[in-house]
């Protein structure tokens, strides 16, 4: 599962130019990484996603950028925003890249398929044990006298059934 948050905005000066940051807290399985985007990746996010899927209501961009109110607005729009695409089925490759998620298998890594109902088949193929491997034993019965107990299997044996066939 991902959760997105947003606490926090600042603004950038480079040369002449003045935009502003807003830092994204990115956590991903109990690992969290901070990133800072500026509205426009936001917007060039979106742009791309609209094409592929019906995307979230996007905060508007406004005249007045810099005043406070405007920002903490669409601080909490954009968090909205982002948490409403990690929430989706799928999650697109352009938004993993967006948050520097890297290695991250969708919906398959998480622990949520446990919550799945007992509906569902299991995929896994039922296990037959055997009380006894013939290929560990010696083709004559007599020539069994003086060799070693078979302590691995005698141990397998015990550890999953609970006792031990092999006496």
């Amino acid at each position: 599962m991902i959760f997105i948050r947003i606490p926090s905005y600042r603004k950038v000066e480079v040369q002449d130019k003045n935009y502003t940051v807003f830092l994204i807290e990115v956590n991903v399985s109990n690992h969290v990484k901070n990133i800072e985007k500026r509205y426009s990746e936001f917007e060039d996010l979106h742009k791309t996603l609209k094409k592929k899927m019906s995307a979230p209501h996007f905060p508007p961009k406004k005249v007045l950028k810099w005043n406070h109110k405007i920002l903490e607005e669409r601080r909490i729009g954009l968090e909205k925003y982002l948490q409403a695409i990690v929430d989706q089925e799928i999650i697109h490759k352009q938004v993993l890249k967006f948050l520097n998620i890297t290695n991250h298998r969708l919906r398959s890594s998480s622990f949520d398929s446990l919550d799945k109902s007992s509906e569902e088949k299991t995929t896994h193929q039922p296990m037959l044990g055997f009380t006894e491997d013939p290929f560990l034993y010696e083709a004559s019965s007599n020539s069994s006298k003086g060799s070693l107990p078979d302590i691995v299997a005698q141990g397998t044996q015990l550890g999953i059934y609970g006792e031990d066939f092999t006496r």
